[in-house]
């Protein structure tokens, strides 16, 4: 006992210096305090959160834009019962799901300054081939190459902004652009409800519009991407060079913390491929990680539950109203 007891008492010691070691690193990232270094970060912030939050926004809109089409005619025109709905809806986030990781592995070979516009202009095409779609099957092959693309965004936006901030200013920038979901969901029925009225145009119904009008307008932000967002943060056009070499060297500091959550430059174009699989697996089995997915499902579920099905259960409650009007009535989901 008297072993074990001494063997457990170094252990708590050298876990108790190494966290006091770590804690030590975390303070040595240096605090943006000038007027000058307060200004590069808010121009870094001016250029990446608002088309970050965009993207996101748009990602949202054309996920769950199916919800209120559902109520002005595309169940009746495709002949889809409900559980066909549910289909369509299911099949989205099977490849969703499953291509998060992959993708973002893509980022080291590609680029998140390609990848994401790239991945944003191709879903907002796949969005406008919805809008042409004359049969459940062509929805269903629609809905599932949507998740295939989309999937690989946010994955790939968390990694895009470790590059660009310390670990202290990135929980803030995620949190912005989060926030962007609410947006969607009160925007998305005033949305419908006003690009319905070219219902006709052109021999479209009016939910075929509603694909059509915001998966061009997805695409048309996705190019612009490719123009707006940095690969990195030397080639930040809005940033002077004593700019760049400040933030840089906060980003080194702070990677150099083996505790930190974000990731330099450096680290990810020479991160090596031969151990992504023993590190994936490292932190499937952290606990951290195991909670914070329990908490994402109980809160992806809750979220999308009411952007899908809102809009539905709006219109059955309001049967003294046409169903395009329901539209105004779920804005606040």
């Amino acid at each position: 006992m008297d072993i074990r007891d001494d063997k457990n008492a170094q252990l708590d010691s050298e876990t108790s210096d190494h966290f006091m070691r770590e804690e030590e690193k975390s303070h040595s990232i240096p605090a943006i305090k000038t007027p000058q270094q307060k200004r590069a970060l808010l121009k870094l912030d001016l250029l990446l959160i608002p088309i970050l939050g965009l993207f996101y926004f748009l990602s949202f809109l054309d996920r769950s834009n199916l919800g209120n089409v559902r109520i002005i005619g595309l169940q009746k025109d495709l002949k889809m019962t409900d559980y066909d709905f549910s289909m369509a809806l299911t099949i989205t986030f099977i490849p969703y799901i499953l291509i998060e990781l992959p993708s973002n592995l893509l980022v080291k070979r590609i680029g998140a300054g390609i990848l994401i516009p790239l991945i944003v202009t191709i879903w907002g095409l796949i969005t406008c081939l919805q809008g042409l779609v004359t049969s459940y099957q062509g929805l269903l092959v629609s809905r599932f190459f949507l998740g295939l693309v989309e999937g690989g965004l946010y994955p790939a936006i968390i990694l895009y902004l470790s590059s660009f901030y310390t670990r202290t200013e990135l929980q803030f920038r995620i949190a912005l652009f989060w926030g962007t979901i609410c947006i969607a969901g009160a925007a998305s029925g005033l949305l419908t409800f006003e690009i319905i009225k070219l219902h006709g145009r052109w021999g479209h119904p009016g939910w075929a519009w509603v694909f059509l009008i915001e998966g061009f307008v997805t695409a048309v932000f996705g190019i612009l991407g490719f123009f707006v967002l940095p690969s990195r943060i030397e080639r930040v056009w809005i940033l002077t060079e004593a700019e760049k070499a400040h933030l840089l060297s906060r980003l080194e500091t702070a990677s150099s913390s083996s505790s930190s959550l974000t990731l330099s430059n450096s680290f990810i174009e020479n991160y090596p491929p031969k151990s992504t699989g023993r590190q994936v697996w490292e932190a499937c089995k952290s606990p951290h990680v195991v909670l914070l997915n329990v908490a994402q499902f109980a809160c992806a579920g809750n979220i999308y539950s009411l952007a899908y099905f809102t809009p539905t259960i709006v219109n059955s409650v309001s049967f003294y109203r046409p169903s395009r009007e329901c539209c105004l009535l779920q804005t606040d989901s």
